[in-house]
Parts: structure tokens; C-alpha cells; sequence
């Protein structure tokens, strides 16, 4: 190998073991994009992954409630191959909008949340709107002979 040769494999050498380090001591996190809309009446899917932690994952839930309410419900997520997944049950989804935040609590005895910051005061909210007609066949009326 020439000069430049080595140079190039140092230098991913160097950043390979920057990724490495930086990521191994990286808080951990909560992935998810954000539920902004949903219709009334419906379950709402929700989908997270937990990033950034050697340890286990003990239970992450999904909490929620209408803005009136003062208490938030919670449903459990359950794990797949690759992400939590869970819903919000339909006969939650009223009124005009819901708020959500998602919670893991780590076998470490930490929790993870999302949004990061004060998910209790400040959920994710989401709008809901009508479902839309069903298409109806036309009524027909009766013909006078």
C-alpha cells in the first residue's frame, strides 16, 4: 500500500472507533414517529423501539387520556422482532383529540420516555376526526303505476 493507502484506512479505523465509543455510552432513547391523526372509533397503532441501552427492557407502555381528564390510562406494548408495538383501543379514540406518551422502564431501573421531556405535561397529541361514510346505495323510491 502507498502512503494515501494507509492514510484512508487510518482514518476509518479512527472513525469506526469514534462511532463505536460514542454510541456504546449514548443515553437511551425511545424511536417513534409520532401518531398526529386518527379517526374516532378506531384502534390507534403505536410502534416504538428502545435504542442505546445494554439493558433489558422490563415492560414499555403506551399512556393516554382526553385533554379534560386528569389521569392518563395506559396499554401494554409487546415485543417483536424489531420494535413494541400495541394500540390505543378504539372506544378511547373520542372526542376531538387524545394525548399520549410512551414509558419503558429498563431492568437497570431507569425509564425512558417519549417525548423525552415532561411527557406528563406535555404529550403527544393527537387529532381525531370522523370516519368517513360508508358508501350507501342509493334509496330508491318506489315507482306509482
Amino acid at each position: 500500500m502507498n502512503g494515501v493507502g494507509y492514510r484512508t484506512y487510518g482514518i476509518f479505523i479512527f472513525f469506526a472507533l469514534l462511532y463505536s465509543f460514542t454510541t456504546s455510552f449514548a443515553a437511551p432513547r425511545i424511536l417513534h414517529i409520532p401518531v398526529s391523526s386518527a379517526f374516532q372509533g378506531s384502534d390507534i397503532k403505536i410502534e416504538a423501539k428502545v435504542e442505546g441501552t445494554s439493558s433489558r427492557v422490563i415492560f414499555l407502555r403506551v399512556y393516554f387520556k382526553q385533554p379534560e381528564q386528569e389521569t392518563f390510562l395506559y396499554e401494554e406494548l409487546v415485543p417483536e422482532i424489531d420494535k413494541w408495538t400495541g394500540i390505543i383501543p378504539a372506544r378511547y379514540a373520542k372526542g376531538e383529540r387524545l394525548q399520549y406518551f410512551i414509558s419503558a422502564l429498563l431492568e437497570n431501573q431507569s425509564i425512558v420516555s417519549y417525548p423525552d421531556y415532561n411527557p406528563y405535561n406535555d404529550p403527544v397529541e393527537i387529532t381525531l376526526t370522523p370516519k368517513p361514510e360508508e358508501a350507501r346505495p342509493p334509496v330508491q323510491k318506489p315507482r306509482i303505476v
